[in-house]
Formats: C-alpha cells, structure tokens, sequence
C-alpha cells in the first residue's frame, strides 16, 4: 500500500513539475525572444533556443517548489491527507516521494549546469556577436575577449 502511495505522489508531483516548468520556460522564451528581436527571426530563435538550459537551470528550484505545493495542496483539498493519516502513515514518511524526487530533480540540474548550460551559452554569444557583427573577438576556452582601442585586450 505505501509503494502505490509513494508512486502516486512522486508522479503527481513530476507532473505538476513538468507542466509549471513548461510554462516559465515558455514565457522566458517568449520574452527573450522579443526583446534580442534585433536579431532577426532565424537567429533569434537559435539565440533563445541555446538558453534554454541558463533558464532551466535558474527556473528549476521554482518548479519544484510550485509542483511540491501543488501535490500537498491537492492531497489536502481531496482530503486523501485525513486518510493517509488515519491509516497510520505519518507526514514525514508521505515526504520520502517528494525528498526523493528533489534529490532527483537537483541532480539533473547539477548536471545540466555543468555539461550543457557552458556550451549552450557559448554558442549563444556567439550568434549574437556574429549578427552584430562585432568583430576582432576571440573565445579561448570558456572564456570571451575582445580586442579593444590601442590594441588593448578586455575579457
């Protein structure tokens, strides 16, 4: 009975993740996207498209918190709470689901931060640099310098 239990709020809760992520990330895109419009259409979608894992990154603890609040929310609404209570469950043993699914969830971002968000970011200065047509820079390693007045250098 409680394997089931676990199983219907760890995947509430990664619903309610995945639909509020969904929709701040669609803004972000929506707003980014109208404001580097200067870019052009073609390359502005790429621009955004590349920071997506940047607005992953920082939107995902707002995610879990939104989805986490949801699931609780519902559970006591529905009362289902009240009866998992009677049942003898207590609430510190209904959050293993949910402490499991943020350890998950903060893993992922970890990793998204590490491995995706440095390219991504890259090559998304470099679209806009090159439709700007700013010239004289150069990317050694992870980082940017330009070449500026009486040959001086500025990271």
């Amino acid at each position: 009975m409680v394997k089931i239990l676990d199983r219907y709020v760890f995947l509430e809760t990664f619903k309610y993740f995945l639909l509020s992520l969904a929709v701040f990330l669609v803004l972000f895109f929506i707003i980014d996207f109208v404001s580097n419009i200067e870019l052009g259409i073609k390359e502005g979608v790429k621009y955004v498209f590349f920071r997506i894992p940047l607005y992953a990154v920082r939107l995902i603890p707002i995610a879990v918190l939104i989805a986490v609040m949801t699931v609780l929310s519902n559970l006591s609404a529905s009362r289902e709470l009240t009866v998992i209570k009677a049942l003898g469950i207590s609430l510190y043993r209904l959050s293993i689901p949910i402490l499991f699914f943020a350890a998950l969830i903060s893993i992922g971002s970890f990793l998204i931060n590490e491995f995706i968000t440095p390219k991504t970011t890259i090559s998304s200065k470099e679209i806009k640099y090159k439709v700007k047509k700013k010239k004289n820079l150069k990317f050694i390693g992870n980082s940017i310098w330009f070449k500026g007045k009486k040959n001086s250098f500025v990271f």
